[in-house]
């Protein structure tokens, strides 16, 4: 099984989500003389390894002895003990209708405190491949919920832990083997793991001492929500942590980032003597410029419909990263003391615009460091992160009436332990919940988010980094729930439906709101005018037109039965439709999120006048509809075909090509991924060959590389490999290989990964896994 597969199991870990189904078949648990004989779902035994085992106990630093001296099991009770040289583990088991329940006792008879302990509850047969395991849970965040997937299981392991943390989760044995061998149930109590701000994993066993808690392992066939399998648990966190956030503006965020700030030896005085503060002179050319960029993100909001701005860094820019975001509004005057003269106008004019205004803020100060001659993030100063964050929301709600607050790093960092050493904690979720309680009418939107996070906040997600919503299990809990997602990396075009996807699920996009014209602004305000279609439904005059005759609907004068005849076109397509469908696409009158649609219908509407106007919107930079013009054009045949080859020609011989012009050839990448015409492999090979001599001749020929792969030609593998050796084209040869999507060219990347690890070449390394995770997504 090859490896790419995998990784999709690594990508989707956290933000596993299933669709709901009915009711799991019940799982049979059986018993022998010794113990757990045997876990029988659906006629198969899924249990591996039945006996209890610890690999690590630790007194401290002493590693105690792991291995038991004896063992009996009572099958009246069905109750397991363990005997060890520092005491015993006591398992009785309870069968449940899809799953099984383990209470367990842990029994310190030593002299030392057991300050660790790690078991392996039981050991399941592989889940089957791809297999997603979620990371282990704590209960110190959320429900106590570890989950897993795979093509042959679904599991949950739910954990009743008491009033302390621990460790539980599902762990693949052996550590690192890929496919796994078994997956074990893994519990670990103690340890000195900073788990939140303040806590620890640590729960000491004391001498004479005893540690209860309980666990149920459930299982279920494959395609079982996981929400369904848990949803006791998940209903009875829901009732003991009722969500606190009541939000429903959902529309877009804008962020502002205006850099500036007083020069490093100002600020650092500034700092060291804030009673000593002499406001500037007006800089009246300042003031003047500060506004009209004000009035331009007030344009950008109303073009996007945006709800509010945050300011990310009213302080200014003066201090290196990770100083660059002070997050305390309360610093203004000393760091960017021009600002503060003009500041209050600037949040005026947006408020009254409409707009919501907020400001970004951290749980600590920032001091002056005037030995390094720069300033710090102080913990020490800052003591308590609550009174922190407080603090700097009263102030910026009594001097602008903000409401919304992007907390940058919610870690926070103080000294642990007899040795006092320093680690940091994410904040916990009562954080939130303290500072909704005293500020209802406000958001907060934390920079990393925990599942009990999201009932008194919306955490902050960046979609290129696998933020595309709130997970089903956080929605389960709070079906309000929602997070922020930013849209700046993730190609708000070439992941329109996604985005779509999210705004349906009630989450709110953020993005740069310098002017109204750049590109995300616009996109957003189309992924928004869309998600509103869809969530009207289909009109009423599309459900009644006969099939066959949804073409006649192109014209209406109704964007809703435009939008819904265009898209309903793409999914039931109408052979004879392409005439309409070109006429709508080329009408000057059309609006965007129709023609999106209109181009996409093509493909099933093969029709000859279309491809060139096809071919000029994969290469328009302007009209973002590339996406979908390629889907058109894959199914407009061998004249289709021939013209692509002579367009991606035109463009790779253009003696002017520059960096300009890169994402040109990446969208014609598009169409050859879309075609898959193998016949177009050979002739990009020998235009490879052709590339004249420029600056940017390595973005032609790395793009070429990845068009090859993506035509699906199989024997393309040869010449792939042979630019693998090319320092210069190595990482374009890898994700052309990968674009092959055979077995033998994804092998090929991972020994390459393999060999870079074992090098430790960082910058490769990280190129071949981005790419790998690329294609792991693109498989999802």
């Amino acid at each position: 099984m090859p490896k790419n597969t995998r990784l999709i199991a690594l990508v989707g870990a956290i933000l596993l989500c299933l669709t709901p189904l009915a009711r799991a078949a019940d799982l049979n648990a059986t018993f022998n003389k010794t113990g757990l004989a045997g876990l029988t779902l659906d006629n198969q035994d899924r249990l591996a390894v039945a006996t209890p085992a610890i690999p690590r106990v630790l007194a401290g630093t002493t590693i105690l002895a792991n291995k038991p001296t004896a063992s009996t099991f009572d099958e009246a009770s069905r109750t397991l003990t363990q005997t060890y040289a520092w005491g015993t583990i006591t398992i009785q088991y309870t069968p449940e209708p899809n799953g099984l329940k383990a209470a367990l006792t842990v029994k310190n008879t030593g002299d030392a405190a057991i300050t660790e302990l790690t078991l392996h509850l039981l050991q399941l047969k592989p889940f089957g491949l791809p297999q997603r395991l979620s990371p282990a849970a704590t209960g110190a965040a959320g429900p106590a919920i570890a989950h897993g997937s795979g093509a042959d299981l679904v599991a949950a392991l739910v954990a009743d832990l008491g009033n302390k943390p621990a460790l539980v989760g599902f762990s693949p044995l052996p550590a690192g083997n890929e496919p796994p061998t078994t997956t074990a149930l893994r519990i670990t109590l103690g340890g000195d793991n900073v788990l939140l701000d303040n806590l620890t994993a640590e729960r000491p066993i004391a001498p004479g001492a005893s540690d209860t808690l309980a666990v149920s392992l459930r299982l279920a066939k494959p395609g079982t929500s996981i929400v369904d399998l848990t949803r006791d648990t998940l209903d009875a966190y829901a009732k003991a942590n009722p969500a606190l956030l009541n939000w429903p503006d959902r529309r877009p965020i804008f962020r502002y980032f205006l850099g500036g700030g007083a020069p490093v030896e100002q600020a650092l005085e500034n700092l060291q003597n804030p009673d000593k503060l002499t406001p500037p002179a007006p800089d009246e050319k300042f003031h003047k410029a500060f506004l009209a960029r004000m009035a331009n993100t007030v344009k950008a909001a109303k073009a996007a419909d945006a709800q509010g701005v945050i300011i990310w860094d009213p302080e200014g820019a003066s201090f290196p990263h990770p100083v660059t975001y002070i997050g305390d509004p309360r610093l203004i005057a000393a760091l960017n003391p021009q600002l503060d003269l003009v500041i209050d106008d600037g949040m005026k004019l947006l408020r009254d615009a409409g707009l919501k205004v907020g400001v970004c803020i951290r749980p600590t100060l920032v001091t002056a460091n005037a030995t390094k001659k720069n300033a710090t993030h102080n913990h020490t100063a800052a003591k308590d992160p609550y009174t922190q964050l407080e603090a700097k929301v009263e102030y910026a709600r009594k001097r602008w009436g903000a409401t919304l607050f992007y907390i940058d790093t919610n870690f926070f960092w103080r000294p642990y332990g007899e040795t006092r050493t320093w680690k940091s904690g994410q904040l916990p979720p009562d954080i939130y919940r303290r500072l909704m309680q005293k500020f209802p009418d406000c958001l907060f939107i934390p920079e990393f988010g925990n599942v009990g996070d999201y009932a008194a906040s919306a955490p902050y997600g960046e979609a290129d980094m696998g933020a595309w919503g709130t997970s089903n299990i956080i929605r389960a809990i709070w079906p309000d729930a929602f997070r922020v997602i930013v849209v700046e990396d993730a190609d708000p075009y070439e992941n329109f439906n996604r985005f779509v996807t999210a705004v349906r699920q009630r989450n709110a996009l953020m993005t740069f709101g310098q002017s109204p014209g750049i590109n995300n602004v616009v996109a957003i305000a189309r992924i928004y005018q869309e998600a509103r279609l869809l969530d009207a439904g289909t009109p009423d005059i599309v459900k009644k037109t006969p099939a066959g005759q949804i073409a006649s609907l192109l014209a209406a004068p109704e964007l809703a039965t435009r939008f819904y005849a265009a898209r309903q076109l793409v999914d039931t397509p109408e052979p004879s439709a392409g005439p309409a469908l070109l006429a709508r696409l080329t009408a000057d009158s059309e609006e965007w999120i129709v023609k999106r649609h209109l181009a996409a219908a093509l493909q099933g509407a093969p029709h000859e006048p279309a491809i060139p106007v096809l071919l000029d919107l994969i290469v328009s930079t302007d009209q973002k509809l590339h996406v979908e013009a390629a889907r058109g054009l894959s199914k407009q045949g061998p004249a289709a075909s021939k013209q692509l080859l002579a367009r991606i020609d035109k463009e790779v011989m253009n003696e002017k090509i520059g960096r300009g012009r890169a994402p040109v050839l990446e969208q014609l990448t598009f169409s050859v991924a879309a075609m898959r015409d193998n016949t177009q492999a050979a002739p990009l090979e020998s235009l490879y060959a052709l590339v004249p001599d420029s600056k940017f001749a390595y973005l032609v020929k790395d793009t070429l590389l990845e068009m090859i792969g993506a035509t699906g030609h199989a024997p393309a593998e040869t010449f792939l490999n042979s630019q693998l050796d090319n320092d210069a084209t190595r990482v374009a040869a890898a994700r052309g290989l990968l674009r092959l999507r055979t077995e033998s060219a994804t092998k090929r990347v991972e020994s390459l990964l393999e060999s870079a690890q074992k090098r430790n070449d960082k910058l490769l390394v990280e190129s071949l896994s981005s790419a790998l995770k690329q294609l792991a997504e693109s498989e999802k």
